[in-house]
């Protein structure tokens, strides 16, 4: 490969990483802002299961275990948009 045809693919991969490391960036922000709302659960046997929850901000209220499973779901999609952030300027990095 010529100098010309390595610094376009370099120049391409550090294009590649920049957007996938603002759309990791944009991933984990959206993951701190899910919450889940709370909701009754059916009774079993003529008993209610114990529940969890708290009231947020605008008093609605939130189950914190479904709100974390939820956030670990989208932080999954974060880390690998970073993770093809750091594939492709490692990439770079090496060819040039």
């Amino acid at each position: 490969m010529d100098a010309i045809a390595s610094k376009k693919v370099v120049f391409i991969l550090n294009v590649l990483a920049a957007m996938a490391a603002l759309t990791a960036a944009g991933l984990w922000f959206w993951s701190t802002r899910v919450e889940v709302e709370y909701v009754d659960p059916s009774p079993v046997d003529g008993w209610i299961p114990g529940s969890i929850t708290f009231d947020n901000r605008n008093g609605k209220r939130v189950d914190p275990f479904a709100t974390g499973i939820e956030q670990a779901r989208r932080n999954r999609w974060a880390a690998l948009a970073a993770s093809a952030a750091a594939f492709c300027q490692g990439f770079a990095a090496i060819l040039s």
